[in-house]
C-alpha cells in the first residue's frame, strides 16, 4: 500500500505465493472503518479470494474452494462481492457476502464469463 501523503509503501501481504488483483470494498458490515481489501492469493496452492483490513490485518480466505477463484470486486453498497470462478468446470461470474457466505452464480453458459466490475 502506498500512503499518499508520504509516499512510504508498505507491504500488506507476506507469504511466499503471489498475492494479485487487489480491491478496495467499502463496507461498514466487515470493518467499522468501513473499508476492507479484497485481493487472490495463491498461497493455498490455488487462487483464492481473500479479504483484509486496509492495514493488512485480519486475512480471511473467503471462498475455500478446490477451482480457481479471481478477479474480486466490491458492490458499491459494500454488501457483496463478485469474483470469476471456474466452479462449474467453466469461467462463470459468482457473488458471495463480504464474509463469503452465500456463493451464488450469476451467469450460467457454455460461453466462459469472466471480469465482473
Amino acid at each position: 500500500m502506498l500512503n499518499i501523503s508520504t509516499l512510504e509503501a508498505h507491504h500488506l501481504t507476506n507469504n511466499p505465493e503471489n498475492d494479485t488483483q487487489p480491491n478496495w470494498v467499502k463496507s461498514t458490515t466487515y470493518d467499522p472503518a468501513g473499508e476492507s481489501i479484497v485481493c487472490t492469493s495463491n498461497r493455498d496452492e490455488n487462487p483464492e479470494i481473500y479479504r483484509m483490513k486496509t492495514d493488512g490485518t485480519d486475512q480471511v480466505n473467503l471462498t475455500q474452494n478446490p477451482a480457481n477463484d479471481a478477479l474480486a470486486k466490491g458492490s458499491p453498497d459494500g454488501s457483496l462481492i463478485v469474483f470469476t470462478t471456474d466452479r462449474d468446470e467453466n469461467q462463470e461470474v459468482y457473488s458471495m457476502r463480504i464474509d463469503g457466505a452465500n456463493p451464488t452464480n450469476l451467469t450460467n453458459n457454455p460461453a466462459g464469463d469472466f471480469g465482473p466490475c
